[in-house]
């Protein structure tokens, strides 16, 4: 009887140490649980006095840059956060006027990046992380990061674009394409020239069989936001003209209608670019703009010599085109 109590008292005193052990080592983190693997992150957004956002810088530049984000744009931000850690991606979406966001991860190192979203006034403006900034997140601890946001846009110069091509030019202000009356933001050049400027006679500004008459094309442009109203009103007097036609007809499996020749303008544009990226794009020798100078010449642009600008007889076989496309977002 003795020994059945004996037995009964050690049973009880190891219940009560196991229960003392669990708790201890839960407390210390010991056990697996939110308390050992994860980690509170906070991520807090600034920049109503960030700096500029990095661009492509012309001489002279075609667009001012962009401004400092005011206090209204940061309230009107919706927030795309992506954080990475050793193979580990987490994606979240923070809705307009927030000024921080908690999450609890995973302990690790973590890289925070931010791109958001903003529409005011009828502008489509870009704001991003002024870098990619990394946190330490410990586990069963908070740790926190403050994000400095710029306003950018939404590509960057030299991004592949949503028409398989480059990015060129990005212009927060936005221009009109006059084809469309659409504001927009980007121009972007195809990655080759159009089938039809390969080989030895690449394709004539008109058809070549046009008379003096026929060759003087009305409503013709010259500005950035034109060339693609330019290339309709060509075909529209010269159903025919080559150059205007390959352009039109140049097609990508994504946007396969919108691709035109560009202005002069916009191929200067697309010179001073390509003049600082060399490797990025195969560009060469003379390419057709869409602006005539006159009733029989037509302004090119040659990538082969500084000057650039000059201007050939719209019915000489002397220019390639490189097709570009204008696009809001």
């Amino acid at each position: 009887m003795k020994n059945r109590k004996l037995s009964f008292q050690i049973i009880k005193l190891l219940s009560v140490l196991f229960v003392l052990i669990f708790a201890l080592t839960a407390c210390s983190g010991g056990l697996s649980g939110a308390s050992q693997d994860t980690g509170t992150v906070k991520i807090n957004f600034t920049g109503t006095s960030a700096s500029r956002s990095s661009h492509e810088s012309y001489d002279p530049m075609p667009f001012p840059p962009p401004p400092d984000m005011t206090a209204e744009e940061l309230a009107a931000v919706v927030y795309n956060i992506v954080l990475t850690s050793g193979g580990k991606t987490l994606s979240f979406e923070v809705g307009n006027g927030a000024t921080y966001y908690k999450a609890t991860v995973p302990a690790g190192n973590w890289a925070v990046d931010v791109k958001a979203y903003i529409r005011q006034n009828g502008n489509f403006l870009y704001a991003k992380s002024d870098g990619v900034n990394t946190v330490a997140v410990i586990a069963g601890q908070s740790s926190q990061v403050s994000i400095k946001m710029v306003k950018g846009y939404v590509y960057d110069v030299g991004d592949t674009g949503p028409g398989g091509g480059i990015i060129f030019c990005c212009d927060p202000g936005g221009f009109i394409n006059t084809a469309t009356g659409e504001i927009c933001y980007y121009l972007e050049v195809a990655k080759g020239d159009t089938p039809e400027s390969i080989g030895n006679y690449p394709p004539c500004w008109a058809a070549p069989t046009s008379s003096a008459g026929d060759l003087d094309m009305t409503g013709i442009e010259r500005g950035i936001g034109t060339g693609r109203n330019n290339t309709n009103l060509i075909l529209s007097q010269d159903p025919i003209a080559p150059a205007a036609l390959s352009a039109k007809n140049y097609s990508d499996a994504n946007f396969p209608y919108d691709w035109f020749m560009p202005s002069i303008e916009e191929l200067k544009i697309l010179y001073r670019w390509w003049n600082k990226n060399q490797n990025a794009l195969p560009l060469s020798n003379g390419y057709w703009s869409s602006s005539q100078a006159n009733k029989f010449s037509a302004y090119f642009y040659n990538f082969d010599t500084p000057s650039g600008q000059e201007m050939y007889l719209k019915t000489e076989p002397r220019c390639k085109v490189r097709p570009i496309r204008a696009f809001a977002q």
